[in-house]
């Protein structure tokens, strides 16, 4: 199941805050090109199948830094994906 994670804002302002996580690479790989191309810095974390039972794809993580949530926000609604 993929989805964006509205409200997960830490209480630290500059603190990394979770956009969106999933299993579909394809998805993942056209946010992360948004997010390269609205100038918004990101970083990924990939686990493996065995973290979620009954998964048989690796999932990823896309966490942008909170201060951008609005703009990353934007990015995903471009995309349909809020």
């Amino acid at each position: 199941m993929e989805s964006p994670v509205p409200g997960n804002r830490p209480q630290k302002a500059d603190g990394p805050e979770l956009l969106w996580s999933g299993a579909d690479q394809s998805t993942a790989a056209a946010i992360n090109a948004a997010l390269v191309k609205a100038g918004i810095p990101y970083h990924t974390q990939t686990r493996g199948p065995e973290f979620r039972p009954g998964v048989s794809q690796p999932t990823q993580a896309i966490f942008i830094p909170s201060s951008h949530h609005d703009a990353a926000q934007a990015v995903l609604k471009s995309l349909r994906l809020d």
